[in-house]
């Protein structure tokens, strides 16, 4: 009786213990995989805060004979101010 119940108990504890491991390495594939993507994603995403946005009338040209902006299209937008 107490063979079974010790191979039972070794059993349990193995058992315990891969489920753990297995939880571990998930865990851990998570923050690396959100790791990698954020290094993908902030070169990408950091040019964007820091631009200011073109006004209309500067992509127009000469086309749309205006040589002022139209009023409230211009708006300048520094984020690192």
């Amino acid at each position: 009786m107490s063979r079974t119940l010790s191979l039972l108990w070794t059993q349990l504890r193995g058992s315990t213990l891969l489920g753990l491991t297995y939880r571990w390495e998930l865990f851990a594939d998570a923050l690396l995989s959100l790791f990698w993507t954020a290094t993908a994603v902030l070169p990408l995403v950091l040019p964007l805060a820091v631009m200011t946005t073109i006004p209309a009338h500067a992509l127009l040209g000469e086309a749309s004979g205006r040589t002022e902006p139209p009023p409230g299209t211009c708006r300048k937008v520094d984020r690192l101010a």
